[in-house]
């Protein structure tokens, strides 16, 4: 992210941090994160896809894709396409992980 000319590093999304957001459509995470909070994309109901970068994050929390839509996609790293696949669905994602 860069704010006034200044980079930082995302390493994670806080809990909330975009639930409700009807507005937003497609996300991209990038490889530096670590860790995605509890209700981060919740009733995000127009999200259809998602790119996970990196294979780094340890914790998604409670129901951190619950609402999201059944026909969207999240696409992972194939090495971790298993790990990410549980931890998504116990955070309530519906979808399908590519």
């Amino acid at each position: 992210v860069n704010i006034n000319g200044y980079k930082f590093k995302v390493t994670g999304i806080s809990q909330n941090a975009f639930a409700k957001n009807k507005k937003i459509k497609s996300v991209t995470i990038d490889k530096n994160v670590t860790s995605i909070g509890s209700n981060a994309f919740l009733n995000c109901s127009s999200l259809k896809s998602m790119q996970i970068k990196g294979t780094s994050i340890k914790k998604i929390g409670k129901n951190a894709f619950k609402g999201v839509g059944k026909n969207a996609v999240i696409r992972v790293p194939k090495k971790a396409k298993r790990s990410y696949a549980s931890k998504l669905k116990k955070a309530g994602f519906g979808g399908t992980v590519k």
